[in-house]
């Protein structure tokens, strides 16, 4: 059902584009440096251009702050594998010493 949705999310997104650069075809001119001459560029391409690099600079600064919180959770699993593994090494011990026979082991200690 999610990817249902999210598909009829992306289409949505997909026709509004397509609307908003069919609307803004107008040419603009755009001064990159004063040494060149102006560059004439669609509206909605510096607009859609602006947007996708305003998405990719918020991703990464999220991802850059994102740093630590994935640093802990590797740290953290690390430690519950190895906590698990004594664990399992103890529940094995106790087992072994719950056999029959070996309970003369335990007088020994």
């Amino acid at each position: 059902m999610a990817a249902f949705l999210k598909g009829i999310a992306g289409f949505a997104v997909a026709i509004a584009v397509v609307v908003f650069a069919l609307a803004n075809r107008g040419a603009v001119s755009v001064i990159w440096s004063p040494v060149h001459s102006p560059a004439e560029l669609p509206v909605f391409s510096l607009v859609l251009v602006s947007l996708l690099i305003g998405f990719i600079a918020g991703g990464g600064m999220v991802w850059l702050n994102d740093m630590p919180l994935r640093r802990d959770r590797r740290r953290q699993k690390k430690r519950i594998a190895g906590l698990e593994k004594k664990m399992k090494e103890n529940d094995d011990a106790r087992a072994l010493q719950a056999l029959p026979g070996n309970e003369d082991r335990d007088e020994g200690k």
